[in-house]
């Protein structure tokens, strides 16, 4: 298995598999880059790699030799524009099953965007519950604070007047009719279906 973490994560996914089997070896790829070669060329000696994004984007090609059955892409709502190229090469050229770990999948990010971590990922096959990761104690409860403040008379009457200039410039462009039908003849507004 091939394990790609954030940098700061590396050496805590080496501590996690040790608690769970004393039998797996595992190799951290890190250091400069005649150190990586080394700990790369030694990879059958192991049964889990463990490297980075960066990593793996500066050195996928030493990878294409070894045969892995899993990548295991922790944080991978997280991918980089720089790391899709690589790990696209490597999963095409070894044909691993893709485990991809997330928190938070990127819903919110545009449809190219979405497309490819679809395309890399696979689709979103199980989810778990907060609920039952905390009730397991593999995830922290936390707790987001909020904190009102009044704004000061001199804010208040500067908000009104971004409000007053907003009100005023939205009523102009939706009474303008050039704007408009700019707007509904635009190919975006004709046909969504070819920018998802």
């Amino acid at each position: 298995s091939l394990v790609v973490a954030p940098a700061t994560l590396i050496y805590n996914w080496q501590d996690e598999i040790k608690k769970f089997s004393k039998k797996l070896k595992t190799v951290c790829i890190t250091g400069n880059i005649a150190q990586r070669k080394k700990l790369i060329e030694s990879i059958p000696e192991y049964d889990v790699v463990i490297t980075s994004y960066d990593y793996i984007r500066r050195d996928y090609e030493l990878y294409k030799d070894y045969q892995f059955y899993y990548f295991i892409l922790d944080e991978a709502h997280h991918l980089k524009n720089a790391w899709w190229k690589s790990l696209f090469e490597l999963k095409n050229e070894i044909n691993p099953k893709i485990v991809a770990l997330t928190a938070t999948p990127p819903f919110d990010v545009s449809p190219n965007e979405w497309k490819r971590y679809i395309d890399l990922n696979g689709a979103v096959d199980t989810e778990i519950s907060v609920p039952e990761l905390m009730k397991e104690k593999d995830l922290c409860p936390h707790q987001d604070l909020v904190f009102f403040t009044f704004p000061s008379e001199v804010e208040k009457k500067e908000i009104e007047n971004i409000q007053a200039k907003s009100l005023k410039f939205f009523n102009q462009i939706s009474n303008d009719q050039l704007i408009l039908s700019a707007l509904q003849n635009h190919d975006i507004y004709i046909n969504p279906e070819n920018y998802l």
